[in-house]
């Protein structure tokens, strides 16, 4: 379970993060441009495949249940708006061989979960109701982690790795849109230099660090080795193809991902992901559901509910 959290992790990483030739300049502007917007709808997918060696794994019902995690797949549909904070997504989540649905909002009252075994809302927020702003929502990491990851990746990427190829049109939901494809491949030692990177901004980063501490994680849990252990494995693949419409924005991200180790029973991991931008600037209507007090519920009281042991059981 860590090591598919530590893969889903990076992998954010490097889409949120991300050569001096007029290609490269292209690029940059194309991302900085697009990690301002302030009004969009995006669609976002990911595919992983964990590669276990089941047959170390003597006692059937487990490797069973391992064989089952092997596969973790999410589909995410949002729009936002940040000059509101508000934020309207609905999540199709498969995992341990169980597929679940998830809507996450956040609104001027606060940022809820909503899922599809319990009746009641999880408040993600703990700020009084009257302090709370909607833009306090935020990510896992700070603004400032992210502003600095992302130049740690511009930094990192050569010109060698960025190639601006022929003028495409490109399916989306606003139509077929005409855009300019650029291509970044990488190597295992390029990623090697990156990853050393962003785990020193995240080890200093109090947001990221406090979010881990939340997320109950086991006692012998170490950061730095699981840094280490990524870092004993071997990038096979890694291509991005970034699409840039006429008015510089990443209209489509597609990226591909495999890696290999030595590990006797973790073989190594085989990720795709795909996010699509539409709707770009656009004024946009939220439908945001009525959350009474008496509909909130806390985690420690999600996790002692039935609805989430059977829930848990079934996976």
């Amino acid at each position: 379970m860590k090591k598919t959290l530590i893969v889903v992790m990076m992998a954010s990483l490097m889409l949120m993060a991300g050569c001096q030739s007029k290609d490269y300049g292209e690029y940059k502007d194309a991302m900085e441009q697009t990690s301002a917007l302030e009004r969009y709808e995006e669609h976002f997918r990911m595919d992983l495949e964990m590669d276990y060696n089941l047959d170390t794994i003597e006692d059937q019902e487990t490797a069973r249940k391992i064989g089952d995690m092997a596969e973790f797949s999410i589909e995410v549909i949002s729009k936002e708006d940040k000059t509101l904070g508000f934020v309207d997504s609905e999540a199709h989540i498969f995992y341990g061989g169980v597929g679940f649905d998830a809507d996450y909002f956040v609104t001027e009252e606060g940022s809820f979960l909503s899922l599809p075994f319990i009746e009641k809302y999880i408040r993600f927020d703990s700020m009084d109701m009257e302090e709370f702003k909607p833009e306090d929502y935020g990510l896992f990491v700070s603004d400032e982690s992210l502003k600095e990851m992302q130049k740690i990746w511009l930094d990192t990427i050569t010109d060698d790795e960025v190639f601006k190829g022929e003028e495409i049109l490109v399916d989306t939901p606003d139509g077929k849109v005409k855009t300019s494809k650029y291509t970044i491949e990488i190597s295992d030692e390029i990623f090697k230099m990156f990853l050393g990177e962003i785990a020193q901004v995240l080890m200093m980063d109090d947001v990221f660090m406090d979010n881990l501490v939340n997320q109950e994680l086991p006692e012998d849990f170490d950061m730095m080795k699981l840094f280490e252990y990524i870092d004993s494995a071997t990038l096979d693949t890694f291509v991005q193809e970034v699409y840039v419409d006429i008015d510089g924005y990443i209209v489509k991200e597609t990226m591909k991902i495999k890696a290999i180790t030595d590990d006797e029973f973790f073989k190594g991991f085989d990720m795709e992901i795909q996010s699509e931008l539409y709707k770009i600037n656009q004024d946009m209507d939220f439908n945001f559901p009525q959350v009474d007090d008496y509909q909130i519920m806390t985690f420690e009281e999600l996790e002692n509910s039935e609805e989430w042991q059977d829930f848990s059981i079934e996976q």
